[in-house]
């Protein structure tokens, strides 16, 4: 499962089109503080205010990183309870 990275707000980074990864262009000045900002990408016409971010190097590293090991409570937690034998009950059968 991918990890939620926390970005600074005030870093610009490149905007990309959420369609074709190409680079997008503000379509208005006057977009981002009261009203949306939309965005325009000129390789295939995407028109619209989803973009997606393109991470720096070194936050790639860290956002594609192996996953840490979960603590055995929360493991235990998200492991389905089976009871009685832990056989599972087929179509139409009772279960223990």
């Amino acid at each position: 499962m991918p990890r939620l990275v926390r970005r600074k707000v005030f870093e610009n980074r490149p905007r990309l089109c959420p369609v074709c990864l190409g680079r997008l262009q503000k379509l208005s000045g006057l977009g981002g503080w009261l009203i949306p900002q939309d965005y325009l990408c000129p390789s295939c016409g995407y028109r619209g205010y989803a973009f997606l971010e393109e991470l720096p190097d070194a936050e790639k590293k860290t956002a594609t990183g192996p996953e840490r090991e979960r603590p055995a409570e929360v493991r235990a937690r998200e492991e389905p309870a089976t009871g009685g034998t832990g056989a599972k009950a087929g179509p139409g059968e009772l279960a223990d």
